[in-house]
Order: C-alpha cells, then structure tokens, then sequence
C-alpha cells in the first residue's frame, strides 16, 4: 500500500491557491508602495535641504576694482562663504567673509589667490587688493562659491549652476 505524497500534503483546492496568490501579491504590492513612499519622502528631504543653498549666488562686478556679489536671499544665514575667480579655468583671485545674514548682499573685494583661508580674513585684507585683469575674448569670468549653510552642510556653485552639496557634518554656526 502505497500513499502519495500528494494524498498526504493535501494541495488543497483552487479557491485556495487564488486565494494564495491574491495575499501574496498583495503583500508585494504594499512592499513596492512602501518602497515608493520612502524613496519619495528621501527626495523630499533633500529638496528641502538643498531650499537655502538654491537662493545663494555671486557674481563679479566692477566698481573700482573688481569685487564678488554674495547674495543671500534665503531666510537663513549663511557662514564661510569663500569665492574664487577664474578666467579660463584658472583662479585669478579670491574673496572670503565669515557670515552673509538672511536676505543680505555683501561686497567683497577680490583678493590674490588663496585669500579665504583660515589665517586670512577680512580686516587683516589691507592694501592687497587686486584688480582681476579683463581679458580679451573672455565676456563673463567664473564664480566659484562654496559656504556652510544654517543646517551646517557645504555647498559649492559654480556661476549659477545648481549647487551640490559637498560634505555634511557638524558645522552649524551662529
């Protein structure tokens, strides 16, 4: 006497196997929705994040001698902002302050190369100033700007492309 396995397992009948089938891919259709929600909430998160950094810009005007334009149209702060100047892809001077205030634009005037370190801040820039030369067949000198926004994270743009961010950490400033 022989017993199938069949017999014994017992596959049970089709309104069971739909029945199966319907739970599992219901189930995998709340993985996905799951799924979609966290990613979406993700980029949301990152938009937000990046809200400051898309109101901060400069450009180089000329007055006397050629200056940065920080603009800050953001309702926060912004700290570190260093800009350097290039013509032809290399830097021709740079500018630095420690803090833009919210919905604030600074003149800064451009330094040699370098001017934005640690050691070299405004006040101490006296005589050194710089005039970035005009250059013939170059219409629009590049501004690269890097800051440290409210939240503490690094951004850098150059000109008026989309700014990224470069590092997150602890740099919130006040």
């Amino acid at each position: 006497m022989e017993v199938l396995l069949a017999e014994k397992i017992g596959i049970g009948t089709w309104p069971d196997w739909i029945a199966a089938c319907g739970s599992l891919l219901a189930f995998a259709g709340v993985t996905a929705g799951l799924l979609w929600e966290i990613r979406n909430r993700r980029l949301d998160a990152q938009d937000a994040k990046a809200a400051q950094a898309r109101l901060v810009y400069a450009a180089v005007e000329r007055v006397d001698t050629t200056t940065v334009r920080i603009s800050n149209n953001s309702p926060s702060p912004i700290f570190d902002a260093a800009a350097n100047v290039f013509i032809n892809g290399k830097v021709t001077g740079s500018a630095f302050t420690d803090r833009v205030d919210a919905l604030q634009t600074v003149l800064l005037p451009v330094g040699p190369p370098g001017y934005g370190s640690n050691t070299d801040r405004p006040g101490r820039f006296g005589g050194r100033a710089i005039d970035v030369p005009e250059t013939p067949g170059v219409l629009i000198h590049s501004v690269g700007l890097t800051f440290v926004d409210a939240s503490g994270s690094l951004w850098q743009r150059l000109n008026r492309h989309e700014a990224r961010m470069v590092v997150t950490g602890r740099r919130k400033r006040t």
